[in-house]
C-alpha cells in the first residue's frame, strides 16, 4: 500500500486528485492539507505508520508555499518522496523545488494514467 499526502490551497484540486486515485487500490490517501504549515503540523501528529510515502505538493499556497514545505519535510523525513503539482510549466519554480528535495513535476490536468 501507497500512503500519499496531497496539499493544494484549493478543495477541488484535492479532490481532482482523490477523484483519480479513487480506482487504485494500492494506494491510500493518509494525509490533506491547504498549505504547507498546515501540511508540518499534520506531519507531526501522524502516527509513523500513516506518514505519506509519496506527497503531491502544490507550489503557490498562502501562510507557506510548496518549495518551503518541502524543503522542512525533506530535512525531517528523508524517505519521503516530493511531487510538485504546478498548473504551469514554470522552470525557474519546479527547478527551487527540486533543489529543495521533490523527486518531481506532474501538471495538475494530467491524465489519471500519467499518476499510475
Amino acid at each position: 500500500m501507497i500512503k500519499i499526502g496531497i496539499v493544494d490551497d484549493k478543495p477541488s484540486n484535492r479532490n481532482l486528485v482523490k477523484d483519480k486515485l479513487r480506482d487504485k487500490t494500492n494506494w491510500k490517501v493518509t494525509l490533506e492539507a491547504a498549505d504547507g504549515a498546515m501540511f508540518l503540523d499534520k506531519l507531526r501528529s501522524l502516527p509513523a505508520e500513516e506518514l505519506p510515502d509519496v506527497t503531491l505538493m502544490d507550489i503557490e499556497m498562502p501562510i507557506m508555499n510548496g518549495i518551503d514545505a518541502i524543503r522542512i519535510a525533506s530535512a525531517l523525513h528523508p524517505t519521503m518522496k516530493f511531487i510538485v503539482l504546478t498548473v504551469f510549466d514554470d522552470d525557474d519554480k519546479i527547478f527551487e523545488a527540486i533543489k529543495s528535495g521533490a523527486a518531481g513535476y506532474l501538471l495538475k490536468d494530467e491524465s489519471q494514467d500519467v499518476l499510475q
